[in-house]
């Protein structure tokens, strides 16, 4: 996950750094995630989006069952869900 990100980020630069292109100022960014998630990658993902946007505002909000919902409408820009790697529950 944190290459996918990383490689999301890397793409974003290159299309911001064409001449045409001109730094946005006020940007507010909407973020959900799981909290686990939240942890491990909201350290570096803001640092990344105060480096390249200084005025940015940072609005974190927990996953939770209508976070999907409200990335469909608009109301959150990025979200961050995981799912388990192992079986939760082990049949006999």
């Amino acid at each position: 996950m944190e290459q996918d990100l990383a490689d999301w980020m890397q793409m974003g630069n290159q299309i911001l750094d064409k001449p045409h292109h001109t730094m946005p100022s006020g940007l507010k960014f909407e973020l959900a995630a799981e909290t686990p998630l939240l942890m491990i990658l909201f350290n570096t993902l803001s640092q990344r989006i105060y480096q390249r946007y200084p005025q940015a505002l940072i609005r974190l909000r927990n996953w939770d069952y209508d976070s999907l919902d409200a990335i469909i409408r608009g109301e959150v820009d990025i979200g961050f869900c995981g799912r388990e790697s192992h079986r939760s529950r082990v049949s006999c």
